[in-house]
C-alpha cells in the first residue's frame, strides 16, 4: 500500500472549533484517515493565525502522538491572498498545486482533498477537480457535530489557546463519532460528461459522444444511447445498421429511404461534416466515389443509360467498363466513340474501372441540360486538379489553397462551400428526392439526441 496524501484548505473552525470544542474538518480527516503527508493551504488570514501560535501544525503533532502516527506537514502559504471568495482565483491556484502533488506521487499513492474546510470557492473548486479526475482524487466531507452550519467566531478566534482546545477536544474521546464521509459524486461526473457529450454531438463527433455515453450509461435513457449508436453508424454509412436501430426505436431521421439514392445523399452529408470541421484534405479525397455514383445516377435518370450494362462486376465492388460489351450494342458503340474522341483517351480507350473521369465525357455528350452539364464539367476538373493532389502528395489543403487550385483549373477561384454547393446541385440532378431542409438532417438528428439526453 502506498502513501496517503491530504490536501486541505484551512477554514475558520480549524484545527479545533472554539465554539463547539470538536475537531475542525482538517484535523478530523487527519484523525480518521491518518494521511502520511498533509498539505495545508493558508490564505492571508489563516496564515496570520498560524504564524501567531502554530496552531495547525501543533494540533496535527499532538494527534500524531495520540495515534502513534507520523504526519509530515507542508504549509502552502498564500500571504497575498485576501479575496477568498473568487472561484476563478482558486481554480487557477489549486489546479497547479494538485498537479504538482500528483507528479511526486507513486502509482499506489492516493490523494484525498478536504472539501469541508475553507470558503465556498475553495470547496467547490476542489470538488470540481475531484470530479474531473475521475477517481484519481478522493473528496472527503466532514459533517458538523450539530448537523448544522458552522459558527465562525472570526476575529475572536485570533486569540487561541492551542493546548486548552486540544485538552478539551471532544473528538479525543474514544466513543466520538467519525464524521468523515467520502463524497461519491457519480451524478456530478455524469452531468459533466453529459455536457461534454452534447458538445461532441454538436460538432458531429459521434464516436467520441458514444464513448462518453457508454461511461455514463446509467444516467442516460436507452433511446438516447441507441440514438448515439445510430449516429455513429450513419456517419460510417452503415445504413443497414441505421435502419435496424430506426425500426427498433421508431426513429425517423433519414430523409431518403430508397437504397441507391439514400447512399448518395448520406455520403454527401458526410462531406458536409468534413467541411464544417475544416477537414478540407479529407473532403477533397472523399469526392471521387461520390462523383462516380452521382454521375452514374445522372446518366441513368436523365439520359436513360444504365452504364453497368457495359461493365464487369467484381466481388470487391469494382465495376469495370469493357470495350467488348460496349461494342455489343448501338448505344454502347456510341459511348465508345465518345470515349475515343475525348482528350483523355485519344482514340485508345481500353477496359477501365468505372470512374468520374470516364463518365464525364459520356454525360457531356448525352446531357441536354446545359447547367447540369457545366456542373459535371466543373466538378470533374476540380476532382482532377485538387483531389489527386490531396490523395497523392503530402500537402496542406486550406481554403486559400483550394481557391488557388480552382483558379488554375477553372479560371475562377472557388471556396470549399461553393464546391459543396455544386455537389448539392448534382445530387438534385441525380433525382435524389430531397428538400432544401434535408441538408440540415444531421442537425435535426443532433437536436433529437439532445432532447433524449434531457429525459
Amino acid at each position: 500500500m502506498g502513501r496517503l496524501i491530504l490536501f486541505s484548505p484551512i477554514g475558520g473552525t480549524d484545527p479545533i472549533a472554539s465554539s463547539t470544542e470538536y475537531d475542525g474538518s482538517m484535523l478530523h480527516i487527519c484523525r480518521h484517515y491518518k494521511p502520511d503527508k498533509v498539505y495545508l493551504f493558508l490564505s492571508n488570514e489563516m496564515l496570520a493565525r498560524q504564524k501567531n501560535d502554530d496552531r495547525y501544525r501543533l494540533c496535527i503533532e499532538k494527534l500524531g502522538e495520540k495515534l502513534d502516527h507520523k504526519f509530515e506537514v507542508d504549509c502552502i502559504e498564500a500571504e497575498e491572498l485576501h479575496e477568498v471568495q473568487d472561484y476563478d482565483e482558486f481554480y487557477k491556484r489549486f489546479k497547479p498545486i494538485v498537479q504538482d502533488i500528483q507528479k511526486d506521487m507513486q502509482d499506489d499513492d492516493r490523494l484525498i482533498v478536504n472539501v469541508a474546510s475553507g470558503t465556498p470557492a475553495m470547496k467547490s473548486t476542489l470538488l470540481m477537480l475531484a470530479v474531473m479526475s475521475e477517481g484519481k482524487i478522493i473528496p472527503v466531507q466532514v459533517v458538523t457535530p450539530e448537523r448544522t452550519i458552522n459558527f465562525h467566531p472570526g476575529k475572536e478566534d485570533d486569540t487561541y489557546n492551542v493546548n486548552y482546545y486540544w485538552e478539551h477536544d471532544r473528538d479525543n474521546d474514544e466513543s466520538a463519532e467519525n464524521r468523515c464521509k467520502q463524497v461519491d459524486c457519480p451524478s456530478l461526473t455524469a452531468i459533466l460528461k453529459k455536457n461534454i457529450l452534447v458538445r461532441q454531438v454538436r460538432s458531429y463527433n459521434y464516436a467520441s459522444a458514444l464513448m462518453l455515453g457508454s461511461e455514463i450509461r446509467d444516467y442516460i435513457s436507452d433511446e438516447a444511447y441507441y440514438m448515439l449508436e445510430l449516429a455513429v453508424a450513419r456517419q460510417q454509412l452503415n445504413l443497414n445498421e441505421v435502419m435496424r436501430i430506426s425500426q427498433k426505436f421508431k426513429f425517423d431521421i433519414m430523409p431518403v429511404k430508397e437504397s441507391g439514392k439514400s447512399s448518395i445523399f448520406e455520403y454527401a452529408l458526410t462531406l458536409y461534416v468534413k467541411m464544417y470541421r475544416r477537414e478540407y484534405g479529407d473532403f477533397m479525397r472523399a469526392i471521387s466515389p461520390l462523383l462516380t455514383d452521382i454521375f452514374e445516377a445522372i446518366l441513368k435518370n436523365n439520359c436513360g443509360i444504365d452504364i453497368h450494362r457495359y461493365c464487369n462486376e467484381y466481388q470487391n465492388g469494382d465495376s469495370r467498363l469493357v470495350v467488348n460489351k460496349l461494342n455489343g450494342t448501338e448505344e454502347g458503340r456510341e459511348i465508345l466513340t465518345v470515349l475515343n474522341n475525348c482528350d483523355d483517351f485519344r482514340g485508345d480507350f481500353k477496359d477501365s474501372s468505372l470512374a468520374a473521369g470516364n463518365l464525364k465525357p459520356i454525360l457531356v455528350h448525352f446531357l441536354k441540360d446545359e447547367s447540369v452539364k457545366n456542373c459535371v464539367t466543373k466538378m470533374r476538373a476540380i476532382e482532377s486538379r485538387i483531389r489527386n493532389m490531396a490523395a497523392h502528395q503530402i500537402v496542406s489543403i486550406t481554403d486559400d489553397k483550394i481557391k488557388s487550385l480552382t483558379s488554375d483549373a477553372l479560371g475562377t477561384p472557388m471556396t470549399i462551400k461553393q464546391i459543396f454547393d455544386e455537389i448539392k446541385k448534382l445530387v438534385v440532378a441525380a433525382k435524389v428526392p430531397i428538400k432544401k431542409a434535408d441538408w440540415g438532417s444531421y442537425d435535426i438528428m443532433n437536436n433529437k439526441i439532445e432532447e433524449l439526453l434531457t429525459i
